[in-house]
């Protein structure tokens, strides 16, 4: 089964691509497929690592496993990253971990802000039907799912620059203290 976006909103005004959602389908078959397809997973490694690890484990134990989920639900999805594709949004901006996730599994991180935004705002149907979606190829979620959860445990981490810059100007302060006391003053 394959699923058609149309670009720009017309089948007839412009030529369309074709998404797999199925394993059996294959892989995206163009450059552009396989950029909109990385986005998604992003996204969806962004939004909650653990559940795209999980979903990871599941098509990896359960490979036959029937892939339920509405067309409607992932479509809006899809079609928000396709037509990035073209207009290239220039309010956009990737944050760190967005940028992380893109460089982990090769995604343009423009296109990953874009699927995050179409999944919030798909709701849980969207979220849902993505996860599942980009869980046709579990190597690829996985490594976004492992950079997501890496930078979201780097974000736990205290800034550790400024607390050594203070911790050194301490020192300096009590080996002058000392430096002073040593020659009698």
């Amino acid at each position: 089964m394959a699923f058609r976006i149309p670009l720009g909103g017309q089948l007839q005004a412009r030529p369309a691509f074709t998404i797999p959602l199925t394993p059996r389908a294959g892989q995206p078959s163009t450059p552009r497929e396989a950029a909109l397809q990385r986005a998604v997973v992003g996204a969806i490694a962004l939004q909650d690592p653990a559940q795209a690890l999980a979903a990871v484990k599941t098509a990896r134990e359960k490979p036959e496993r029937p892939f339920t989920y509405k067309e409607e639900d992932v479509s809006p999805v899809l079609q928000a990253v396709a037509r990035a594709q073209e207009e290239r949004p220039g309010d956009v901006v990737p944050d760190d971990g967005q940028r992380a996730v893109a460089a982990a599994i090769g995604a343009d991180p423009l296109l990953i802000v874009v699927a995050a935004k179409a999944i919030k705002d798909g709701g849980n149907a969207a979220a849902d039907g993505a996860r599942l979606w980009a869980s046709i190829d579990a190597d690829l979620l996985e490594r976004a799912a492992r950079a997501a959860a890496r930078e979201r445990q780097f974000a736990l981490v205290p800034d550790s620059t400024s607390r050594l810059e203070r911790i050194e100007k301490r020192l300096e302060a009590l080996e002058a203290r000392v430096t002073k006391l040593d020659r009698g003053g």
